[in-house]
């Protein structure tokens, strides 16, 4: 039997659906289970499936695992940031902050945003997710 620390729990959230995969062993992963759940309307905010994810963990096969969530591009929104060869990861961050305030307004304002490494021409990705 696989120990409860060896395995973990990927959720996507989408606007329509949250789909979940249970996965265990050691060295070698393998599929334990998996769940769909369809959402009643389409969501604007991943905060909405929130009500499907105390669902899918009022099963207790579901709980005690490590998880990983991962939003649908349809809650996450990008920016490319062009040559910030020379910035600090703080400064590039600051940078991408700036951007996404120009072209979102006040919508970015409470906005959670990480930084992709930089590439060899210094060019990097950031995306922005309400911080809530």
């Amino acid at each position: 039997m696989l120990r409860r620390w060896s395995r973990q729990v990927i959720v996507a959230l989408a606007p329509d659906r949250l789909s979940a995969l249970l996965v265990g062993g050691i060295g070698r992963r393998r599929l334990l289970d998996r769940q769909a759940i369809s959402l009643p309307t389409l969501t604007n905010s991943w905060e909405t499936t929130l009500p499907a994810l105390e669902e899918l963990f009022s099963e207790s096969a579901w709980r005690g695992h490590r998880l990983h969530i991962v939003l649908s591009n349809h809650y996450v929104h990008y920016q490319a940031l062009a040559r910030s060869k020379g910035l600090t990861s703080g400064e590039i961050l600051k940078l991408a902050a700036v951007q996404f305030a120009e072209t979102y307004g006040e919508l970015a304002a409470d906005w959670d945003i990480r930084i992709s490494p930089p590439s060899r021409d210094g060019s990097t990705l950031a995306c922005g997710v309400p911080s809530g």
